[in-house]
């Protein structure tokens, strides 16, 4: 049996290894109630943004425990790539870095240096002060000689247990992309449109020409992109791809008479997106 302090498989990378698109959505009220329920509601993933919020390390830490407790994976985004930022946000438990303004192959290194466990990155070892094995320290003390907390095992599990999404926010950053994807080899890619459009001067053909060569790029290095669920988005599915959503509103069509299908209408005809073929069922 795997001891309590092993680092946990990683659901989201689960899903788009067997080429379910996972459903991820931005955190940014300080609510875990709010946590607790898109997880109810079946999405797989939440972001929990540290960079554009007042959240502090704790209520990030309590938003990473109500996500794991409903069955999502917990992504929290640094205000900056800086190692000991991410390795603390680490340590609370998150399984997931989304890391802003990934510009340059060195951005990418830079990420990979925070992240990971070395060989791979510089992250210092949190062993017995991480979550999972701070209260199971005699387990760790009489270790089986199959998951010893102080071994290369444990590291290469740590490590693979971790998924990272790169923003991509500017021109340079588009340009580098395939460069970008070999240096870091993220599970994943987002437009960040809100940057973008300031840095184009919400010039609408740029960005609609940026969308596309970004989707094109990922999907020709087999890596996945977020696409929008609500409002549907134009681009095509494809494996590897996962969906999200920035806003919670009801249906459009729901009236006094005919309420939406959930309270945060999230219900699947809702969802903007057609599930047919992807193999992919929202959990009760």
């Amino acid at each position: 049996m795997v001891p309590v302090y092993w680092p946990k498989e990683n659901r989201f990378r689960a899903m788009l290894r067997e080429g379910v698109p996972p459903m991820i959505m931005w955190i940014t009220l300080d609510s875990v109630d709010l946590v607790e329920m898109l997880g109810a509601y079946g999405v797989d993933a939440v972001i929990i943004d540290c960079e554009h919020t007042s959240t502090s390390l704790k209520e990030a830490g309590n938003k990473v425990m109500a996500a794991e407790l409903a069955g999502m994976t917990a992504f929290v985004r640094p205000s900056q790539v800086e190692i000991a930022e991410t390795g603390r946000l680490l340590t609370i438990g998150a399984q997931g870095v989304v890391y802003s303004m990934i510009s340059t192959p060195a951005d990418a290194e830079a990420a990979n240096r925070a992240i990971y466990y070395p060989p791979r990155g510089e992250r210092g070892f949190a062993g017995p002060h991480g979550r999972y094995a701070r209260w199971t320290s005699n387990l760790a003390a009489n270790e089986d000689p199959d998951h010893k907390l102080f071994s290369s095992a444990y590291i290469q599990a740590a490590n693979d247990s971790l998924a990272t999404i790169y923003c991509i926010e500017n021109d340079e950053g588009l340009d580098n992309l395939e460069k970008i994807l070999e240096v870091g080899r993220p599970d994943g890619v987002m437009f960040g449109i809100g940057d973008y459009l300031v840095s184009v001067d919400f010039n609408q053909a740029k960005f609609a020409a940026a969308k596309k060569r970004m989707y094109d790029i990922c999907r020709s290095n087999g890596v996945g992109i977020a696409l929008t669920a609500v409002p549907p988005d134009d681009q095509e599915y494809y494996p590897g791809v996962f969906l999200h959503r920035r806003r919670l509103r009801p249906r459009a069509s729901a009236t006094p008479s005919t309420p939406a299908s959930t309270p945060l209408g999230l219900g699947s005809e809702n969802l903007g997106y057609r599930t047919e073929g992807m193999g992919h069922e929202r959990r009760p």
